[in-house]
C-alpha cells in the first residue's frame, strides 16, 4: 500500500473566518462539536453541541451574524438536503430527528423516533436520511428517514439482514455507527463503523431502492477509528484513526482491498472528501513541534499538498473538518487550550491553488 508524504507542500495561514463561534448557553457554553455542516449558498456554517447539550450554531464565513437555536436535545449528527433550505439534526438525547429552516434557523418539524433509540450520526442520499442510532450495548443499528413525504417517515434495522436470519442479534453495531456516503446510482455507498474501538470493523452497503444491501465487511483502518469518509465516485472509503499516523483509504467492495494512504503524523482524528471529487483532507487529534495542521490533498496526488497550520494553542476537533455542497469551502473546527468554545476556520484550497499558479 502506498504511502504518500502529507508533511510537504505549501504552508498556508488560515484567514478567512477564526473567531470563537459560539457563546454560553443558558445552561453553559457548548464544550464539544457534535457534527459540522457547511452551506454555501447561504455562506454558513452549522455545527451542533453533541449529545451532552442541546445547542445548534450557524455562523458565517466571515465570522459574523452568529445565531445559536436551542432546545435541540443533544444534537449531534447534522446533514443538509439536497437543495440546502433544511438542517436535519440527529437528537440524540431527545429520540428524534429535528429538521431546521437554514434562512431562518427555526426548527419546522421534529419527527420522533422509536424510544430509547439515541440517533447520533446522519448522512443523506437523495431524499432519504439514514442514522445510526443505539444507546446500550450490541443494540447500534442504522435507520432510514424519508423525507419525500411529511411528515417524514423513519424505518429501523438497515443494517441486519432479513428477519429469521440466525446472524442477526451477531450483526449489530456496539452502540449507534459512524456514518459515511458517496457516490451516485449504482455506485450510491454508505460506510459504517463503531467509533473508538479495537479494532476498527467496517462495513459497506450498496444503497439500493431505500435499502442497504452489505457489500462487505472487514477489519480495517486499525484501531481508535474516529472519522470516516468516501469518495464522490463511491469507489473508495478512508479511514482516520488514533492507532496510525496517516489516513488509509479502500477499495469499497467486498473485499475492502487497500487504496493508498496518506500521512498525517499520529493519531489523525478527522477527514472528509469534496463532493466534487477534487480534495482530500485529514487532519490530526495532537500538535507537533510546529502546533496543529491540515493537510489537503487532490485524491489523485497529482498536486502537493496544501498544509493549513492553525494558530498557536489551537487544536483540531474529532471529526471537525466538512465540506460545503460545492467543494469549494473546508470549514475547519478547533479549539483553543482549555476554551470551550470553538473556534471555526474556512478555507478554500481551489483558491489557494489558483493564486499560486497551480
Amino acid at each position: 500500500m502506498a504511502v504518500r508524504s502529507g508533511l510537504v507542500g505549501a504552508v498556508i495561514g488560515l484567514s478567512l473566518l477564526g473567531v470563537p463561534a459560539v457563546a454560553a448557553s443558558p445552561s453553559g457554553p457548548a464544550a464539544e462539536v457534535g457534527d459540522i455542516a457547511v452551506d454555501a449558498a447561504r455562506k454558513r456554517v452549522y455545527y451542533s453541541s453533541g449529545a451532552a447539550a442541546n445547542q445548534v450554531i450557524s455562523v458565517g464565513f466571515d465570522g459574523r451574524g452568529k445565531k445559536v437555536l436551542e432546545n435541540q436535545l443533544g444534537a449531534s449528527g447534522l446533514v443538509l438536503s439536497a437543495d440546502g433550505r433544511t438542517l436535519y439534526v440527529a437528537l440524540a438525547a431527545g429520540d428524534a430527528i429535528s429538521a431546521i429552516d437554514t434562512e431562518t434557523l427555526t426548527e419546522r418539524a421534529r419527527y420522533a423516533l422509536t424510544p430509547h433509540s439515541c440517533p447520533t450520526h446522519l448522512v443523506r442520499s437523495g431524499s432519504d436520511v439514514w442514522f445510526g442510532y443505539g444507546c446500550d450495548a450490541w443494540t447500534g443499528e442504522i435507520g432510514r428517514l424519508d423525507t419525500s413525504v411529511e411528515p417524514a417517515v423513519p424505518t429501523y434495522g438497515h443494517q441486519a439482514p432479513e428477519p429469521g436470519n440466525p446472524e442477526k442479534d451477531q450483526r449489530r453495531f456496539e452502540r449507534a455507527p459512524l456514518l459515511a456516503e458517496g457516490g451516485d446510482g449504482a455506485a450510491l455507498r454508505v460506510v459504517a463503523s463503531q467509533p473508538h474501538i479495537s479494532p476498527a470493523n467496517v462495513r459497506v452497503y450498496r444503497v439500493d431502492g431505500g435499502k442497504l444491501a452489505e457489500e462487505g465487511r472487514q477489519d480495517r483502518g486499525g484501531s481508535n477509528l474516529t472519522d470516516l469518509a468516501v469518495g464522490a465516485d463511491g469507489a473508495l472509503f478512508y479511514t482516520a484513526a488514533g492507532s496510525q499516523d496517516h489516513v488509509s483509504a479502500y477499495r469499497a467492495d467486498k473485499d475492502m482491498g487497500g487504496a493508498g494512504a496518506w500521512r498525517t503524523g499520529r493519531s489523525p482524528n478527522s477527514v472528509a472528501t469534496s463532493p466534487d471529487g477534487t480534495w482530500l483532507a485529514a487532519g490530526v487529534r495532537t500538535a507537533g513541534a510546529d502546533g496543529t495542521s491540515v493537510y489537503v490533498h487532490a485524491p489523485d496526488a497529482g498536486r502537493d499538498p496544501r498544509t493549513y497550520r492553525l494558530p498557536p494553542g489551537e487544536r483540531l476537533m474529532d471529526r471537525g473538518l466538512a465540506w460545503s455542497q460545492d467543494g469549494r469551502a473546508l470549514a475547519i473546527v478547533a479549539r483553543k487550550g482549555q476554551e470551550s468554545a470553538p473556534v471555526v476556520h474556512v478555507v478554500d484550497p481551489s483558491r489557494e491553488h489558483a493564486g499560486d499558479g497551480e
